[in-house]
């Protein structure tokens, strides 16, 4: 669970192949932000999938995976994106407010250093990139 306390890494990751541009993210251990422009970012929330299509309940320990939350941009705000209602929907809330408030600060960083060091296109027998 998130306790408040939690750790956020800042980082720009390219989108390869072809080259698309570069990603901004925000990401903590159960909630992450993502940007192509700086100024709009999709919020997603970690959280366990319904075990099926027909709204059975996610079991104790079932698999989890980022769901799109919402978008949030500074001068609008969150807006939230429709969410199926089994999901810890409270919890939910209070990770993205508390990833909101992180990024409203640490969008004065932007862009944030790359965390890929290479594009890696085409790589030598040492798994190194060729130049």
């Amino acid at each position: 669970m998130d306790n408040g306390q939690q750790h956020y890494r800042c980082y720009g990751l390219r989108q390869l192949n072809p080259f698309r541009g570069i990603i901004q993210v925000l990401a903590g251990r159960n909630a992450r932000a993502i940007s192509s422009d700086g100024r709009f970012w999709e919020i997603q929330i970690q959280a366990p999938r319904p075990d099926d299509m027909w709204g059975t309940a996610p079991a104790a320990g079932a698999q989890t995976q980022f769901l799109r939350f919402g978008v949030w941009e500074a001068q609008a705000g969150l807006r939230q994106v429709p969410a199926n209602p089994l999901l810890d929907l409270s919890r939910m809330l209070t990770t993205s407010q508390r990833l909101i408030e992180r990024l409203a600060q640490a969008r004065r960083s932007l862009p944030f250093p790359l965390i890929d060091r290479f594009e890696l296109w085409l790589l030598d027998r040492s798994r190194l990139p060729l130049a």
